[in-house]
């Protein structure tokens, strides 16, 4: 993996690497249509983001934890040599009448650096060298309690991951729908500051604990420098 890692800074052309040894939290949020084969299956589905460890799917027909899948690009970038790629299904879950599922790469490094995903990776911003500088799309994983208000409303929740746009969190309750006001408050954390940012729902992943997509739109405590911080502290956390 740290080959395809130098691949990737060499492919970019930027010398400074701030993230390398935190690759894994990295996520680029994406649409990508595929096919997803486990013999003699085939199904559609389409790539919701990507890690240098491996995808998040909306697979389009039933999946298993632990299952091998060949994943096709419908549509190839012109540099690729490699347009399917051998993938394991680490998780899953149901939403909806389709499944999510997180895939691990199974490829070595010599497919990877060949393969329709090394390009993708260029084509949603590695070639312009600030992808990994822009921080708005940078999510890091965490685990962070916090507060968010629904209304006259407060529940406890569970920040799952986070970004300097918005977050995902984990809350139990009662459903909330697409377009939901809301207000998510954690901190002070060590000597991180309180946060207070007032948002909206903008996903919405329905389980057995529902996850939801924040956008975030407004500080009244905080800020996008203090917000920063944070993604810096789980960086050094992990």
């Amino acid at each position: 993996m740290d080959n395809l890692l130098t691949a990737l800074k060499n492919l970019v052309g930027f010398g400074r690497w701030d993230y390398s040894d935190r690759r894994a939290m990295l996520r680029i949020p994406c649409q990508i249509e595929v096919q997803l084969q486990n013999p003699p299956t085939l199904m559609g589905g389409e790539v919701r983001d990507m890690s240098i460890s491996g995808l998040q799917v909306l697979c389009y027909g039933p999946i298993k934890k632990g299952q091998n899948l060949k994943v096709r690009v419908r549509n190839c970038p012109l540099q690729a040599e490699i347009d399917t790629i051998d993938c394991k299904v680490e998780w899953r879950q149901k939403e909806g009448v389709h499944f999510l599922a997180g895939l691990s790469f199974a490829e070595n490094e010599q497919v990877m650096t060949r393969s329709w995903a090394f390009y993708e990776f260029k084509r949603l911003g590695l070639e312009a060298g600030t992808m990994y500088q822009k921080r708005q799309f940078l999510r890091v994983v965490c685990l962070l309690p916090a507060r968010l208000q629904i209304g006259d409303e407060s529940r406890k929740v569970a920040v799952k991951d986070l970004g300097l746009n918005g977050a995902r969190v984990e809350a139990t309750g009662a459903p909330l729908e697409r377009g939901t006001p809301v207000i998510l408050s954690f901190g002070p954390l060590d000597k991180l500051p309180e946060i207070r940012v007032a948002g909206h729902v903008a996903l919405v992943r329905r389980g057995r604990v529902p996850h939801y997509g924040l956008a975030f739109e407004r500080f009244s405590a905080g800020g996008p420098r203090q917000l920063e911080k944070y993604l810096d502290f789980f960086f050094t956390k992990s």
